[in-house]
Protein backbone atom coordinates (compact mmCIF):
# COMPACT_ATOMS: atom_id res chain seq x y z
CA UNK A 1 0.00 0.00 0.00
CA UNK A 2 0.81 3.29 -0.87
CA UNK A 3 1.33 6.32 1.49
CA UNK A 4 1.14 10.15 1.13
CA UNK A 5 4.19 11.94 1.49
CA UNK A 6 2.09 14.40 3.70
CA UNK A 7 0.65 11.76 5.96
CA UNK A 8 4.15 10.50 6.40
CA UNK A 9 5.78 13.75 6.99
CA UNK A 10 2.97 14.12 9.74
CA UNK A 11 3.32 10.82 11.37
CA UNK A 12 6.78 11.41 11.43
CA UNK A 13 6.38 14.69 13.04
CA UNK A 14 4.39 13.41 16.01
CA UNK A 15 6.88 11.06 16.34
CA UNK A 16 9.41 13.71 17.04
CA UNK A 17 6.90 15.87 18.75
CA UNK A 18 6.27 13.18 21.30
CA UNK A 19 9.96 12.86 22.01
CA UNK A 20 10.98 16.56 21.75
CA UNK A 21 7.91 16.86 24.28
CA UNK A 22 9.22 14.38 26.25
CA UNK A 23 12.82 15.98 26.97
CA UNK A 24 11.67 19.24 27.47
CA UNK A 25 9.25 18.32 30.51
CA UNK A 26 11.84 15.99 31.65
CA UNK A 27 14.37 19.27 32.11
CA UNK A 28 12.07 20.94 33.58
CA UNK A 29 11.47 18.68 36.49
CA UNK A 30 15.28 17.94 36.51
CA UNK A 31 15.67 21.93 37.50
CA UNK A 32 12.37 21.89 39.51
CA UNK A 33 9.98 23.78 37.40
CA UNK A 34 7.09 21.86 38.17
CA UNK A 35 4.53 24.13 37.26
CA UNK A 36 5.61 24.30 33.32
CA UNK A 37 6.03 20.16 33.04
CA UNK A 38 2.44 20.65 34.01
CA UNK A 39 1.66 22.55 31.39
CA UNK A 40 4.06 21.15 28.88
CA UNK A 41 1.90 18.16 29.50
CA UNK A 42 -1.82 19.87 29.79
CA UNK A 43 -0.57 21.53 25.71
CA UNK A 44 0.62 18.38 24.49
CA UNK A 45 -2.20 17.85 22.30
CA UNK A 46 -1.63 20.90 20.02
CA UNK A 47 2.19 21.27 21.06
CA UNK A 48 3.48 17.73 19.73
CA UNK A 49 3.04 18.49 16.15
CA UNK A 50 4.34 22.04 16.05
CA UNK A 51 7.58 20.90 18.06
CA UNK A 52 7.83 17.83 15.85
CA UNK A 53 7.40 20.17 12.54
CA UNK A 54 9.47 22.71 13.67
CA UNK A 55 12.21 20.23 14.49
CA UNK A 56 12.22 18.56 11.22
CA UNK A 57 12.42 21.59 9.18
CA UNK A 58 15.50 22.91 11.51
CA UNK A 59 18.63 21.81 8.89
CA UNK A 60 20.36 19.25 10.80
CA UNK A 61 23.45 21.24 11.82
CA UNK A 62 21.41 23.18 14.15
CA UNK A 63 19.50 20.08 15.34
CA UNK A 64 19.63 18.90 19.01
CA UNK A 65 19.77 15.20 19.12
CA UNK A 66 17.13 13.14 20.57
CA UNK A 67 17.12 9.70 21.67
CA UNK A 68 16.40 6.56 18.88
CA UNK A 69 17.32 9.23 16.18
CA UNK A 70 19.56 8.08 13.33
CA UNK A 71 23.17 9.31 12.82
Amino acid sequence: SKVWPEKARAFRAFEVGVKVLARKVELALKIGAVGVAEGLLRAASTLVLVLGYSYLNTPAFYRPRIEDEAA
